[in-house]
């Protein structure tokens, strides 16, 4: 029987995190500044949310919006973020780095996570969004087996909206699938989240406006994001 499919939802303070738990969500991506993709929180605000639930929490860490292309004052202060997401009680970190020609920055996620996996070695290290940025997503892919826990992505071709088949997720699944664990995410909704479980087979899916009403994640929302995943 397969095990059953994981939501995560994002979150931005504990009343969200509150709201997500309710709704039966089985994780959380904490954030700020949600309508730029996500950056890195303020350890108050994740200090409080781990405060408030029992449910695995991944932490983002992204200093800006701009690109995913990091300078080296950046990246030392993406290094002790991380470490310090991790001692306040990080399960995972969710980061990804490029470098200037767009190949995958693995220097640096490797760096990341043997500081992480010092503090904790069960930590789940996630890249994300940036490995539809990079010049080969495959090869990036074949290079994080072993590395990455986690990918986060939408697995939509360049260019095409929420609503499109995600073809590039389904074709990634197939051959990386036993290696890595995927969690889908990028414009999923209650509307075609159905169709994402049917297409790709993804283990997990991630979502942020899809669980809200008037900017606040609503518990009535994320349990009807669970039945539709249950069902599919």
């Amino acid at each position: 029987m397969m095990n059953k499919r994981q939501l995560e939802v994002i979150a931005l303070d504990a009343e969200d995190a509150r709201e997500a738990l309710a709704g039966g969500a089985d994780s959380l991506e904490i954030v700020r500044e949600l309508a730029l993709g996500g950056l890195t929180p303020s350890f108050e605000t994740l200090r409080a949310i781990r405060e408030a639930v029992p449910l695995p929490l991944n932490v983002i860490i992204r200093p800006h919006a701009r690109d995913f292309v990091y300078s080296p004052s950046e990246a030392a202060e993406i290094l002790r973020d991380a470490q310090e997401a991790v001692r306040l009680g990080a399960d995972g970190i969710v980061f990804g780095a490029l470098t200037p020609d767009a190949n995958a920055d693995l220097a640096l996620f490797d760096q990341a996570a043997a500081l992480c996996r010092s503090i904790n070695p069960k930590v789940i290290m996630t890249f994300h969004r940036a490995i539809e940025a990079a010049r080969d997503p495959e090869s990036t892919l074949e290079a994080l087996c072993g590395r990455a826990d986690r990918v986060l992505c939408s697995g939509l071709p360049a260019g095409a909206p929420d609503d499109a088949p995600r073809t590039l997720l389904r074709d990634w699944m197939r051959a990386y699938g036993t290696s890595i664990h995927f969690a889908c995410g990028g414009g999923v909704s209650l509307t075609n989240i159905g169709a994402a479980v049917k297409l790709t087979g993804a283990p997990e899916f991630h979502v942020g406006g899809a669980a809200r009403t008037n900017g606040k994640v609503d518990r009535a929302k994320v349990a009807a994001l669970v039945q539709t995943l249950a069902e599919a």
